[in-house]
């Protein structure tokens, strides 16, 4: 175990009863352990990771009943996007 890992562990055994139950309810959100939300938690913040998480919730959510666009649309529309601008610095060249 390395040194980063024993300082993420030795923090998070030191948390509140207040903070263990944030962490809990996080992890519960997200479906994850508690471990794992604590190291985002750790490098992010509570408020940054519990923003995160329901944001991811709230998208889920959204693409249940808005599939977005097909990724052979996506790539030929970029594709000709890319060939026309290619055809106009040709052009000037």
């Amino acid at each position: 175990m390395d040194a980063t890992n024993s300082k993420a562990e030795a923090e998070l055994s030191a948390l509140s009863t207040d903070q263990m139950l944030r962490l809990q309810r996080l992890a519960d959100l997200a479906k994850v352990r508690p471990e794992d939300v604590w190291l985002d938690v750790r490098q992010y913040g509570w408020d940054d990771v519990e923003e995160s998480i329901r944001a991811d919730l709230e998208a889920q959510e959204y693409f249940k009943t808005n599939p977005g666009i097909p990724h052979a649309e996506v790539m030929a529309e970029a594709w000709r996007i890319i060939a026309a601008n290619a055809k106009r610095q040709n052009k000037g060249g």
